[in-house]
């Protein structure tokens, strides 16, 4: 069912604001100290005035964490990158994708419908310390606001309006080439096709209902200093109470999504 509302609605039930710490960050690939690249990507990420003012009311968020379950004949969790400029704030939407093509990437949603997440704030600007606030920020409990309606789905329509605004924002194109990052198991851009389980390793952290994974994925927007593709997101997974369990360096964050750092087509 598919929720149609107001931009004005949208945004009132699907951000929140308030956490007196820090927060952002986006994807790259491997990183063995998850935790402290993570919480330096955000620091980085902070630290850029453009960016810092594109996310200052919108620095991350949290999805149920089986809407990252791929559906079977599934092969991606896309989100797109927007953000509402009668309330400057930036967030993501999230579809999946039956076939991801990284040399022929969408240009938009392919989805009726698209969830939106529960969005927070936590970093004040030119905090000097961003990046251990960042590190609580990765280790305290984060849920949906209490009394929210959190996860609403919004029409594909709605969805393109809030990407082409992202896609508006001044000197946005120096940033990144594409308005999306897209998860998926690491069949690609791997020649060989050979599944890596990225999502599947980074969900089985997590308690299952119903063969359901029960918890939240965490999002946070960092930066990456590249030529391009430098807004990047990097995902945590949560049980139901908003903490990690059984952490295991390298399995709980997730970094790895396209297109990678590097430019298309590059090295």
């Amino acid at each position: 069912m598919i929720i149609h509302l107001t931009n004005d609605q949208i945004m009132k039930i699907a951000f929140r604001s308030g956490f007196a710490l820090l927060l952002l960050a986006m994807a790259a690939w491997t990183s063995p100290e998850a935790d402290g690249a993570g919480a330096a990507s955000v620091k980085a990420f902070m630290k850029n005035k453009t960016l810092f003012n594109l996310a200052r009311n919108g620095q991350g968020g949290l999805f149920p964490a089986s809407s990252f379950q791929l559906r079977p004949g599934n092969e991606g969790v896309l989100l797109w990158f927007c953000y509402d400029s009668l309330y400057q704030r930036l967030f993501v939407a999230l579809e999946q994708i039956r076939k991801y093509n990284p040399q022929s990437p969408p240009a938009y949603p392919v989805s009726d419908s698209l969830l939106l997440p529960d969005m927070f704030t936590y970093v004040q600007e030119d905090d000097p310390m961003a990046d251990s606030t960042a590190l609580r920020h990765f280790r305290a409990a984060v849920v949906p606001a209490q009394g929210a309606q959190p996860f609403v789905r919004i029409s594909r329509e709605t969805a393109e309006g809030f990407i082409r605004q992202f896609e508006r924002q001044p000197g946005i194109r120096t940033y990144c080439e594409l308005p999306f990052s897209c998860f998926g198991e690491g069949t690609w851009p791997n020649s060989s096709g050979v599944s890596q389980q990225y999502l599947t390793r980074f969900l089985s952290t997590l308690s299952v209902r119903n063969g359901v994974p029960h918890g939240y994925v965490r999002f946070y927007f960092t930066f990456k200093d590249m030529k391009t593709n430098r807004i990047r997101l990097t995902l945590l997974a949560t049980n139901h109470d908003g903490y990690r369990q059984n952490v295991v360096k390298g399995v709980n964050n997730l970094e790895q999504s396209w297109p990678p750092p590097p430019p298309l087509g590059g090295n």
